[in-house]
Formats: structure tokens, sequence, C-alpha cells
């Protein structure tokens, strides 16, 4: 793809919308960077080596992918057990599920 491409493509993208949010579970700190783009929601947690898309108002999948990542993610893994990080997938998803706008 050219340049003059991709800057074709550009002007009809929507602008992604993010917040970073600090939540604190389990005597850990989760710095979230939760927001929406075109095809729905997102959260990244870099100091976890942690992402993973969301839904919009669906908190049972947030939690789920949340989940999925952090049981991926070797930095979690070092820090907590797949019970904590279930837990905290809910947790993390029921706060940040609200900030999903349509």
């Amino acid at each position: 793809m050219k340049i003059g491409e991709m800057l074709k493509y550009s002007e009809f993208a929507t602008p992604v919308i993010a917040k970073e949010i600090s939540i604190n579970t389990h005597g850990l700190n989760f710095l979230c960077i939760v927001g929406t783009h075109i095809k729905g929601g997102f959260v990244a947690m870099p100091e976890w080596n942690v992402s993973a898309e969301l839904a919009r108002g669906d908190r049972g999948y947030n939690k789920q992918k949340i989940e999925t990542a952090l049981n991926e993610s070797s930095w979690a893994a070092a820090w907590l057990d797949r019970t904590a990080q279930a837990e905290v997938a809910a947790e993390l998803a029921e706060v940040l599920t609200k900030y999903i706008k349509k």
C-alpha cells in the first residue's frame, strides 16, 4: 500500500477514544488503557503485557477476554494463580465495561 492510499483510507477512519484507569485489586495495581474503536472496545495493560478486545455492554464476554489474556501472560502468572486471575478479570470487566460506549 502506498502512502497516498493510506491517507485516502485514513480520511474515513473513526478516531480511537481511550481513557487511562488505575484499578487496585488483590494487592496489585492494574493501569488500564480502555477505549473504543470502529469495531468495538479494547483494554491494554502495558505493565502486565496484556491486551484484549472488549464488547459494548457485555461484562461476561469482557471477563472471558481479560481472563484469557491474563492466562497467556507470563507476568500475570508470576503474580497471580489461575483462580486469582479469574477474580481479577471479573473485577476489571465490571469496571471497564461501562467505558465501552456505542
